[in-house]
């Protein structure tokens, strides 16, 4: 069916230094499309990524694509909430403090007919992905104190 948070792009920013744009939301079918982009191009060095976020479970996907490349990530603009687990996912990472770049946090949430209900601390994988991203438990609690309706 439609996924709302499917407004995805990959395009090329640069080719000749690798770097690809990932921009919008992180929606169904991104894993498959991201994974395509890197079976059919050698180049891709570099993953900018520009979004506001999307779907955990997808992004959860990406992710593991991303570690399995070898890619590197780079932030320019905005990374926030399902969008951090794709930063965090590569070995080499940037986040571009000279155009104001900045990662966006938030507890992880789960849709229900009732709202979205956050997931418990040490709970779901956005957890442990922050954890295998070299992040703090400190730090990660933090994340958990912020609704899922918010950013950090």
């Amino acid at each position: 069916g439609f996924d709302r948070y499917a407004d995805f792009r990959l395009r090329w920013v640069d080719e000749s230094a690798g770097r690809v744009l990932l921009d919008g939301q992180i929606g169904l079918g991104l894993n498959d499309a991201l994974s395509d982009f890197l079976d059919r191009h050698d180049g891709v060095r570099v993953l900018q990524l520009e979004s506001k976020g999307g779907r955990d479970l997808e992004s959860q996907k990406v992710a593991a694509t991303i570690r399995d490349s070898g890619v590197a990530t780079l932030v320019s603009g905005e990374c926030s909430s399902a969008c951090t687990a794709l930063f965090l996912s590569a070995e080499v990472r940037t986040l571009n403090l000279d155009t104001n770049a900045r990662l966006g946090f938030h507890s992880s949430g789960v849709q229900t007919t009732q709202g979205t209900v956050p997931v418990g601390e040490g709970e779901g994988t956005y957890w442990r992905t922050l954890a295998a991203g070299g992040v703090s438990e400190d730090f990660i609690v933090r994340v958990y104190a912020v609704s899922p309706r918010d950013i950090w």
